[in-house]
């Protein structure tokens, strides 16, 4: 039997907790304080939606990668993905300065929907062969997003907090990875891979 467990009710935008069994109990397993889990719930639930987009990205990307070009491309594309990154940080690290943390996550999320879309599409009966591109885009704005994340995180809590917490929010992204593999793998099965 577990000994306690929480249930969470969606009330206009906000998160309420119940206390249900031995709370205090789980409080001091995972070191937060009662004031602190609406935040540490809604950050990992971020974190974990973005590393199952981002395994099911990086997996589709690889496969579409190799189909079409074999494995020699392979390193040569993750070092144009390096220097991709290397001068978008310069652009990133502009854009931190000007912007609040929210409104720079949804540009980067927005930039990555409509850059990846765009070549989905094109992919999908215009042009073919644009895997290399697509795998090139996803993995900049990947490593770009996870950049920013952690900064984004950082925003909501001081350092004793974000020492005590950052492990309990980013649990969330081997379980995100294993999940957005286990989906490329079951959809795999009924859909090819330029449709995922």
């Amino acid at each position: 039997i577990c000994p306690g467990y929480l249930i969470f009710i969606p009330n206009s935008l906000n998160f309420y907790l119940l206390k249900i069994n031995h709370m205090h109990l789980i409080q001091r397993i995972f070191g937060i304080n009662k004031s602190e889990w609406q935040t540490v719930v809604l950050l990992f639930l971020l974190i974990l939606f973005f590393a199952i987009s981002g395994a099911i990205g990086r997996s589709t990307a690889m496969t579409l990668l190799i189909d079409n070009y074999g494995e020699k491309l392979l390193p040569k594309m993750f070092v144009a993905v390096d220097i991709c990154v290397m001068f978008g940080t310069f652009i990133y690290a502009t854009l931190s300065s000007r912007i609040f943390s929210l409104q720079l996550l949804k540009v980067l999320l927005t930039g990555n929907i409509l850059v990846i879309a765009i070549i989905g599409i094109l992919m999908n009966g215009i042009i073919d062969n644009l895997s290399a591109l697509f795998f090139c885009c996803f993995h900049f704005f990947y490593i770009l997003i996870f950049i920013h994340l952690s900064s984004f995180v950082a925003t909501y809590f001081h350092t004793s907090q974000l020492k005590r917490l950052i492990s309990v929010i980013y649990a969330s992204v081997p379980i995100g990875g294993a999940l957005g593999g286990a989906i490329v793998v079951l959809a795999g099965n009924f859909i090819k891979a330029e449709l995922i």
